[in-house]
């Protein structure tokens, strides 16, 4: 059996993080989505928050499970008895970033083999920093974030600007 995990801060979730978490789906019999807390970023949405947002747009993928780490990927990776990080990446830099990550995440549990998923075309240039800059100038974004989300995520941004 097959157990992956796919973490990120998700601040918020958006259509590029559900492209790989579908594709995750496939490839793992179940799927953690996993959020994961990096003390040096500051958030716009609570972990609660995210959460929830997640469950909402995960709840058609059955063998996905959305949760909450506090410590280090590779550990949760062993709690949960997964081999596999699923990750994606949009460009260059972001490769480099999660090969570095794969090669730590290898070193502290050398059971657990890191997958990085290119972006698919039409989701590549989207990231939540992008979204949150765009709904602060009163862009739409309606084809960026999941419809369960849109208003919520829209509002707290405005909100918070």
């Amino acid at each position: 059996m097959n157990i992956a995990i796919c973490p990120g801060s998700f601040d918020p979730i958006q259509n590029g993080h559900i492209d790989i978490i579908r594709r995750a789906s496939m490839l793992a019999d179940k799927v953690y989505v996993l959020i994961g807390v990096n003390p040096d970023k500051v958030c716009t949405f609570t972990i609660e928050e995210r959460l929830k947002m997640i469950k909402k747009v995960i709840k058609d993928i059955p063998n996905c499970i959305a949760d909450v780490n506090l410590g280090m990927t590779a550990d949760y990776a062993q709690k949960v008895g997964a081999n596999l990080i699923i990750k994606g990446y949009r460009n260059a830099d972001d490769l480099a970033y999660e090969e570095d990550q794969a090669r730590k995440n290898k070193e502290y549990n050398p059971n657990v083999e890191t997958i990085i998923l290119k972006a698919s075309s039409e989701v590549s240039i989207i990231s939540s920093t992008l979204i949150k800059e765009l709904i602060s100038k009163g862009e739409d974004v309606s084809k960026y974030l999941p419809k369960d989300i849109l208003k919520f995520v829209t509002k707290k941004i405005r909100k918070v600007k």
